[in-house]
């Protein structure tokens, strides 16, 4: 019975790991430009689409086929950025209308082409590891250690380099970051590209568990406004707590009841919170 419910935190750690490649960007936007990109989930789906092509369809190596759809969902993000949200930063009602224009554009688009049939993966390794009665499989174990990697390299990048100094200067004034010398147009475009890639990185490591789908991208984009209002917008840190017990849940109630209790009751929890604390739990005026 006890191995039971490592199984079930086991899979739960793994679903918040991936929560966290996808809300870590969601987030990293919204603090540093305050633009709520309804994109993003397009985007993390795009990283699995991608990596269906390069891996499936010309037969790359898994670990090659995800690097080079990171790079390109990235690439797509800058090129979001500047043509859409950046000219349109000063007028929040003209940017809000272009992120949901891209949201609608992209998955029509990729629907058009790909089609709305799940698309299969190949994992990078099909094997498995088993702890007593808890089994880990291969796929799920490549997604764990690759997000604790990237999440890592994250959080290295933006304390202790140039770049991860400069994006905190703007976020907590970009005026004042203009007059030290930091180049903000850049750093809205570097952030942007770096926060699209970590969609497109948790959409094709969650490819071979899932497939590769267009209907993937709006499950993904409300899991992360769940996680962002939980843990209070532009908050990485609340990011990080909700995600992961964001993950746990869905896991937990998901295994013992449904998957639809689990949604609902991720959005009651939201709704109570709003209530009793309406900037999330690390939210600041």
């Amino acid at each position: 019975m006890i191995s039971y419910y490592i199984q079930i935190l086991v899979n739960g750690f793994g679903t918040a790991m991936l929560y966290l490649l996808i809300v870590l960007g969601f987030t990293m936007i919204y603090g540093i430009m305050r633009v709520v990109n309804f994109a993003h989930g397009h985007l993390y789906m795009l990283g699995a689409i991608f990596t269906h092509i390069t891996t499936m369809m010309l037969g790359m190596n898994f670990w090659l086929g995800l690097f080079i759809s990171m790079v390109l969902v990235g690439l797509l993000g800058i090129v979001m950025e500047k043509l859409i949200f950046f000219p349109l930063l000063d007028n929040h009602t003209a940017s809000v209308v272009s992120a949901i224009g891209s949201f609608v554009f992209i998955g029509g688009v990729t629907e058009a082409i790909m089609g709305g049939q799940v698309r299969g993966v190949d994992s990078a390794w099909k094997g498995s590891m088993r702890f007593g009665d808890v089994v880990i499989s291969g796929d799920r174990l490549i997604v764990i250690l690759s997000a604790l990697v990237v999440v890592t390299l994250f959080f290295l990048l933006m304390k202790f380099t140039k770049l991860g100094r400069a994006s905190r200067a703007v976020v907590d004034d970009a005026e004042m970051a203009k007059v030290q010398g930091v180049n903000v147009p850049r750093a809205y475009m570097v952030n942007f590209g770096i926060a699209s890639a970590l969609a497109g990185i948790a959409g094709g490591l969650v490819s071979p568990v899932i497939g590769a789908v267009p209907a993937m991208a709006d499950p993904a984009l409300m899991r992360a406004f769940v996680i962002v209002v939980l843990g209070g917008v532009g908050s990485i840190p609340g990011a990080i707590v909700s995600g992961l017990f964001l993950g746990f849940f869905d896991s937990t109630v998901t295994t013992l009841m449904s998957s639809q209790i689990a949604e609902m009751g991720a959005f009651v929890m939201v709704l109570i919170l709003l209530v009793f604390r309406p900037l999330g739990l690390f939210g600041k005026a």
